[in-house]
């Protein structure tokens, strides 16, 4: 995506509403997002993944794969530094809303080099340096 989306405050604000009630009710989605019939919210256009981030209060959000081939990639938040001979590696924190986790999925690989920091076998992009698109959110 080249360009921004047009802004959409009702959106901005349903978003940001999940860190503190984590619950995605169908009936107050707002325009730029619908709840597909496995109770997944579907961003279209896709947000911001830096904004969602801020609003989400992620004070170092990584884009972190969860599968072996790489083609789904999630928001994280960086957690502490581990030791390793080989790599930069750091623990990868899924972003918590009291006792549920808020997956939000990015719609591909971020742009950019490799990144030296890996999260379990996976290249962790920056997300505040990278940026990012998120088109789907999960709450578990």
């Amino acid at each position: 995506m080249s360009n921004p989306p047009p802004a959409n405050p009702a959106l901005d604000a349903y978003l940001a509403g999940l860190v503190d009630h984590p619950v995605l009710d169908p009936g107050a989605v707002p325009a730029g997002a619908r709840m597909d019939e496995w109770g997944t919210l579907l961003l279209d256009p896709p947000y911001d993944a830096r904004q969602l981030a801020a609003a989400w209060r992620v004070q170092r959000p990584l884009a972190v794969s969860t599968d072996v081939m790489q083609r789904s990639w999630y928001l994280f938040e960086r957690g502490a530094d581990l030791p390793d001979e080989y790599a930069t590696r750091a623990a990868g924190d899924p972003v918590r809303a009291g006792d549920k986790t808020l997956r939000a999925q990015f719609t591909a690989r971020p742009d950019g080099p490799l990144p030296e920091l890996v999260v379990g076998p996976s290249p962790a992009y920056d997300v505040t340096e990278v940026g990012g698109w998120i088109d789907r959110i999960e709450l578990s």
